[in-house]
């Protein structure tokens, strides 16, 4: 389990994970609301991303980080990289 502090590494990190091994590679949010926070999980068997981040400052990102991952996982066309990146 790799846990990423830096928030476009770890978008750039689940685009290449995602685009390796569609098939296997899935995501989970978790909100743990003791802590006020939330952790995002990237995974393909193998490999496994952690991202924590206070969840008032940053459910913006996590939003466009969904909306991208969606599209990715959709087979949209269209320019998704590093769309998540942006703030």
């Amino acid at each position: 389990m790799v846990y990423i502090k830096d928030w476009t590494e770890f978008c750039e990190a689940a685009e290449e994970m995602f685009q390796a091994d569609p098939e296997k590679t899935r995501y989970l949010t978790k909100y743990r609301r003791r802590d006020k926070q939330f952790i995002l999980k990237v995974t393909n068997n193998s490999k496994c991303l952690k991202y924590t981040g206070n969840f008032q400052h940053e459910v913006k990102r996590l939003d466009k980080f969904n909306h991208t991952m969606m599209q990715l996982m959709l087979g949209l066309s269209g320019d998704t990289k590093h769309k998540a990146t942006e703030t």
